[in-house]
């Protein structure tokens, strides 16, 4: 897998180890695991795409997994011969698999994409026999979540049908599969209907992979303030890797004219030699913001100070945008 590229610096890809399926209670018995079941079932008639070709995005996000079964978005560049067929790319990828070893496939390995249509505002994908060869409920789990987060995020698509060999299954281990399902939060453990809800990005242990965890609010709070207190606390669970210093106090917060302006303490500068916990202290703290539409840019402040450089040479002496991507796949030239 080619580096992760952010503000001209390259990040070299290995990955996070985080854990997802602790929320498996917030499956429901009636539907699979933090999907909700349409009460119409697809067309069988193989309907055009209901989107046009041209409204397709240049960029796909696909869902692999951690051994802990947290979703971690790689977002890939689409090729010309596939703009107008973006659904079988990023089924494609999805089958294919990660080319990082420390990323695991969701979906059995020799699974093939037999056919795929959009009826309305569902995406129908057949998948071969083999798409059955999981041996459990938390596998399947993985395989439908990371299957509806990656297609719920092309444009005009609401919800997935699975098919195995052109037809509907009831349920795999326990998961029912016999309806559309809908893509819901990514890394979400909480209760149910959350009044309001924000990510926090956090590291994997090996500062690779910028990983994406929902957390849930009151619907009065205040969104940009929560998620960075909850970025400085650092993980509430295992395997996450905290990207900000230990210690470090939340100062000041103000949006203003698209401009977040973070006041931090001296402490967020003790991570010492070495750019990786630099590039992930700044990327996190942007990503983390940068969700809530009114934040456009970022300005980071020391100790209430404008520093020019952070100690390993990240400018931050003016505001800085946020990627638009958690993590960009380029291939090595």
């Amino acid at each position: 897998m080619g580096p992760l590229h952010w503000s001209g610096k390259k990040i070299k890809l290995n990955l996070l180890f985080l854990g997802f399926i602790l929320g498996l209670s917030i499956f429901l018995a009636a539907g699979c695991g933090g999907f909700s079941a349409k009460a119409k079932a697809p067309s069988k008639e193989t309907d055009k795409p209901a989107v046009k070709s041209e409204v397709f995005p240049k960029m796909v996000t696909v869902y692999f997994a951690t051994d802990d079964g947290y979703m971690v978005p790689v977002t890939y560049s689409v090729n010309k011969s596939s703009s107008g067929n973006v659904v079988k790319f990023a089924v494609e990828k999805l089958l294919l698999g990660p080319e990082s070893k420390y990323l695991l496939r969701t979906i059995p390995e020799e699974t093939k994409l037999r056919n795929w249509h959009i009826n309305s505002h569902t995406v129908v994908v057949d998948f071969s026999k083999e798409f059955l060869k999981m041996d459990s409920r938390d596998q399947v789990v993985m395989a439908v979540n990371s299957l509806c987060l990656t297609l719920g995020n092309i444009p005009e698509i609401k919800d997935v049908q699975i098919l195995v060999e052109g037809k509907v299954v009831e349920k795999i281990h326990g998961v029912n599969t016999d309806q559309p399902l809908e893509k819901q939060y990514i890394n979400y453990s909480g209760e149910m209907n959350p009044e309001a809800t924000y990510k926090v990005y956090f590291s994997d242990p090996y500062a690779m992979y910028m990983v994406p965890v929902t957390l849930a609010a009151s619907a009065n709070a205040n969104l940009p303030r929560k998620a960075v207190e909850d970025l400085l606390h650092g993980p509430y669970t295992e395997g996450l890797g905290p990207t900000v210093m230990r210690g470090t106090r939340l100062l000041g917060l103000d949006v203003e004219d698209g401009t977040a302006t973070v006041n931090l303490s001296g402490e967020a500068l003790g991570y010492g030699g070495g750019s990786t916990a630099e590039i992930m202290f700044v990327k996190s703290l942007l990503l983390t913001l940068g969700q809530f539409p009114e934040v456009k840019r970022v300005q980071i402040l020391i100790e209430g100070e404008k520093l020019d450089y952070l100690p390993e040479g990240t400018e931050i002496g003016k505001p800085i945008e946020p990627p638009k991507y958690a993590n960009l796949y380029e291939e090595s030239m």
